[in-house]
């Protein structure tokens, strides 16, 4: 908490692709105090660094600083460096829920874009990602670092983050295969 206090009581669980807030649990006043000014860590299984939705949580729970952690060590975070004043905080937050929404259609639109790996669709979110973080990072104020490297196995891959078919996903392995043939 904002005092460096760990709150024991704060503890949420979840499963290998996010974190669920219990409803009930997120909107007492007690709990929501604690979250004010607090540094809220997560792991990320995947070697993924921050994603827009942290920063939404961030952002509504006027957190100080979101840090997620891989599995190999790799860390992001994002953390607030001053205090916002309420119209500032305003618009951080609305700014937090256009980026969740651009990084929808960003995620849609890789998605669709044939002839790639899972992994080079990562790898541009990723890019994509760090572009737009840095931005609002120097917007706010925040301080944004990151130290995960680029995606190279496909255990650092979220399942069905892009929903791809099957076959559809065998004809980009082989076009990807064709095009690094005709670079060699």
């Amino acid at each position: 908490d904002k005092n460096g206090v760990l709150a024991t009581d704060l503890k949420f669980i979840g499963d290998k692709n996010s974190i669920r807030l219990d409803p009930e649990m997120i909107f007492k006043p007690e709990i929501v105090e604690k979250m004010v000014d607090s540094t809220y860590i997560h792991n990320h299984p995947f070697n993924m660094p921050l994603s827009s939705n942290d920063i939404v949580q961030m952002a509504g729970f006027n957190i100080k600083k979101m840090l997620a952690c891989t599995r190999n060590g790799g860390y992001s975070f994002l953390e607030r460096t001053g205090t916002l004043t309420n119209e500032q905080h305003q618009l951080f937050h609305n700014k937090a829920f256009k980026l969740l929404s651009k990084e929808i259609s960003k995620i849609k639109q890789l998605s669709k874009t044939r002839g790639m790996t899972d992994i080079e669709r990562l790898n541009q979110l990723q890019d994509w990602r760090y572009q737009e973080f840095g931005k609002i990072a120097k917007e706010f104020n925040l301080r944004f670092e990151n130290n995960i490297d680029r995606l190279t196995h496909l255990d650092d891959i979220p399942s069905g983050i892009f929903r791809i078919n099957p076959f559809s996903r065998l004809i980009d392995n082989i076009l990807v295969s064709c095009k690094n043939v005709t670079k060699s």
